[in-house]
């Protein structure tokens, strides 16, 4: 999902410039951040490779997410 999204990313990008990616960039960012603290408890005592998993499961929806909002916006 994360490879989908950074392809439509780039596609967005041409269409759109750097100052909209910048916008989408920083919604992910605020998003993200609101799923680590709302999963900080269980993330803390995962080994590091189970961690990077289940932080890329819990990702997958903003991905998607955001996916969805890019292509609305580029008329997919």
């Amino acid at each position: 999902m994360k490879a989908k999204y950074l392809d439509t990313l780039k596609e967005y990008n041409e269409k759109f410039g750097a100052a909209r990616v910048r916008e989408i960039e920083d919604k992910f960012r605020t998003l993200e951040e609101e799923i680590m603290s709302e999963n900080e408890s269980v993330l803390t005592w995962l080994p590091p490779r189970k961690k990077d998993e289940t932080i890329g499961t819990l990702l997958q929806k903003t991905y998607q997410d955001l996916i969805n909002e890019m292509e609305e916006e580029m008329g997919k």
